[in-house]
């Protein structure tokens, strides 16, 4: 993982991976509870787009995904900013267009999709330019693909149980992925650390093995 470009930027990875883990926790509570207070259901989309936000922009004067691929920085941030918008229109827009459903199942659909392009095209950026790593890389393909799927689930017709099965398929694997792709992130660029760290609990093992 060391030979990524933003192998160096561990304050960067770190940190955001730090809300990108929060983010998938307070998704899998939310699942676990679904009466939890709304303001925790917005935390999780929040978190998300803050930790992204760091990964592109940079911490602590590190280079952020931005310096290496504004294509990529852009198509994350939608990614991350479809679960935040709905909440923001909610707020701002005229309560008869909140009200008309029809309205609102369009604009989420529109949302959805452009968040659901976006994300596809940032991670065969981020795939092909090695920008992140291959642990990084498909964690987050992983999580674009589960989005995608649900997405896809409310477009393509389906039979009634089909599209449950898919749905909360999808749901489950969405917060899984993101969790794994924040854990990613914060051991980004740190291989070698691990690895020597790993190596001299091993040999100190071994050390005490044989005195004993």
């Amino acid at each position: 993982m060391t030979t990524t470009v933003m192998a160096r930027s561990t304050a960067t990875t770190t940190t955001a991976g730090a809300f990108v883990i929060a983010s998938a926790a307070v998704t899998l509570w939310r699942h676990l509870d679904p009466g939890l207070h709304e303001v925790l259901r917005t935390a999780g989309p929040l978190a998300l787009l803050i930790g992204i936000g760091i990964l592109v922009l940079g911490l602590q004067r590190r280079r952020g995904l931005l310096q290496h691929s504004a294509a990529a920085s852009v198509g994350l941030l939608v990614f991350a900013a479809r679960d935040v918008i709905p909440v923001v229109l909610a707020a701002m827009a005229p309560a008869d267009v909140v009200g008309n459903g029809r309205t609102v199942s369009i604009v989420l659909l529109g949302l959805s999709l452009l968040a659901a392009i976006g994300g596809i095209a940032a991670v065969v950026i981020i795939i092909r330019r090695d920008l992140l790593g291959r642990w990084s890389a498909f964690s987050l393909l992983a999580v674009v693909a589960a989005r995608t799927v649900f997405v896809l689930a409310g477009v393509i017709p389906f039979d009634g149980y089909q599209l449950l099965l898919i749905v909360s398929e999808a749901t489950v694997a969405t917060p899984v992925a993101l969790l794994v792709f924040g854990v990613t992130l914060v051991f980004h660029g740190r291989g070698d650390a691990i690895r020597a760290s790993i190596r001299r609990i091993l040999h100190a093992w071994r050390s005490h093995s044989d005195v004993t």
